[in-house]
């Protein structure tokens, strides 16, 4: 479900290998994050819980504006979006 679901919901604005290249992403300002520096940019550690919140909404992203990025929460939650963390995660390397 992971890999599916960044696919069917993520690619258009992250891009297929996650770098925020999508087709969409020069629509978009501020731009959609690289997430393969995710570890990168939290010293070395995948902040799993916070990536949680995010693709949930629960916390908040100024880079999300006002809804720049789609909030997957009731989505996700319907899958198992640890599945979606886990795939972003390999995708940032500690």
């Amino acid at each position: 479900m992971g890999r599916t679901t960044f696919r069917s919901l993520c690619v258009s604005c992250h891009g297929p290998e996650a770098k925020g290249d999508g087709p969409v992403a020069k629509h978009l300002s501020p731009p959609p994050s690289d997430l393969t520096q995710i570890s990168a940019r939290n010293k070395g550690t995948f902040p799993a819980e916070k990536v949680h919140n995010m693709i949930d909404a629960r916390e908040p992203v100024a880079g999300h504006g006002t809804k720049d990025m789609p909030v997957w929460g009731d989505a996700l939650r319907q899958l198992d979006n640890v599945q979606s963390e886990e795939d972003v995660q390999k995708r940032s390397p500690s």
